[in-house]
């Protein structure tokens, strides 16, 4: 689309000479630019005939080559940014959330290392892309709308320590979730030995929409179970 009006190569206002019709022009480029949220894979605000400054406060930047692309697009603002006052592009990840009407069938969790565990397990990768994008019935990510990249998925995450482990501190007996190469981890700990724990956690995903998950068992006789169901996926714009 034409980006608008004092935008790469075109000028803000009317040029001495400039006829009724090349006006006429450039606000159907303005108004094209206001529809279509300034959608362009070059920073708009760059090399513009006039600074970018106050009185652009608002625009709209839809990047789809910047940091964005066409499938996974970034939205941004025109904005104060610091005191002085300087202006630039605030990003506004604004996310889309939707629950699974099936999870149980749909958002069940497949794990190299399956449950229950004897020992440790180390921290292992969990794709998501298979579930993510399996829109046979249309119940996880919208049908044939695969494309756009999930940020973070919300799970159901149960746990349960063997009848024979003890659970004697803080240090034991948990399953712990992360993205990918993520440092910062959310942990389950199992509560009683041979009685279930769930609860509910939401797990960032790297870009390749994997996260990792480790388990820590008790003492004693170990037989720690797990499992985990995708309740809802996250994405950003």
């Amino acid at each position: 689309m034409s980006l608008g009006q004092n935008t790469n190569g075109r000028p803000r206002r009317a040029a001495t000479g400039q006829t009724w019709a090349e006006q006429l022009s450039y606000i159907g480029y303005g108004l094209d630019a206001a529809c279509a949220n300034l959608s362009s894979a070059t920073d708009p605000s760059t090399s513009a005939p006039v600074a970018w400054g106050i009185l652009e406060v608002g625009r709209l930047w839809h990047d789809i080559g910047v940091d964005g692309s066409v499938a996974n697009p970034v939205l941004k603002i025109w904005q104060q940014i610091t005191a002085g006052p300087t202006y630039g592009w605030r990003r506004l990840r604004i996310p889309k959330v939707k629950f699974l009407n099936a999870p149980a069938t749909d958002g069940t969790v497949v794990f190299t290392t399956t449950s229950p565990a004897a020992a440790d397990v180390a921290a292992e990768d969990v794709p998501f892309a298979t579930i993510l994008d399996d829109s046979s019935s249309g119940d996880v990510q919208d049908a044939n709308n695969v494309a756009a990249l999930v940020t973070a998925v919300l799970l159901r995450v149960r746990v349960t320590a063997g009848a024979s482990e003890t659970l004697t501190d803080a240090t034991k007996g948990y399953m712990t979730w992360k993205a990918k190469g993520g440092s910062q981890d959310i942990r389950v700990y199992a509560q009683v030995a041979g009685r279930p724990h769930e609860q509910d956690v939401w797990v960032p995903l790297d870009s390749n929409e994997k996260a990792q998950f480790a388990v820590v068992v008790g003492g004693g006789t170990p037989s720690f179970a797990y499992s985990a169901t995708v309740l809802a996926f996250m994405e950003t714009l």
